[in-house]
């Protein structure tokens, strides 16, 4: 489904704002992605009968990690874009995806996440910001 690479075209707008620390940006890519995210729940009608309702539940789930990631602050507020990500993961391994974007994971903050590019960029810890193997 092309709505689908295009939720994770724009979350990779949202990882490069939090690699940069950039809080503009990063509540400007928040609002992208969860707009997606509501142009996919239009268009989820083509999905197949019995992948709708698992797509749904991934994408609203992503999607409430990310309207609450906008107000909240620290560890609660990173904590949240690691759920949105895990889901965002979830799309990608079960569900067709422009092939130039992989998922990542970091096992010394057992974070995932997806990205462009082949080297590992870590959105959740600067301190780990190189931390992270490719897994497709």
């Amino acid at each position: 489904m092309r709505e689908l690479n295009q939720v994770i075209r724009v979350s990779d707008g949202l990882h490069s704002a939090l690699v940069a620390v950039d809080d503009e940006q990063i509540e400007i890519a928040i609002r992208g992605v969860i707009h997606q995210i509501d142009r996919v729940r239009t268009v989820a009608i083509l999905a197949k009968q019995h992948e709708r309702p698992h797509l749904l539940k991934i994408l609203e789930s992503g999607r409430d990690h990310l309207e609450v990631a906008q107000t909240a602050y620290g560890e609660e507020r990173s904590a949240r874009f690691r759920q949105a990500y895990n889901q965002l993961v979830n799309v990608a391994r079960i569900y067709r995806v422009d092939k130039a974007y992989g998922i990542f994971f970091c096992d010394k903050d057992r974070s995932s996440w997806v990205q462009r590019g082949a080297r590992a960029q870590n959105p959740f810890s600067a301190v780990n910001r190189k931390c992270g193997v490719k897994a497709r």
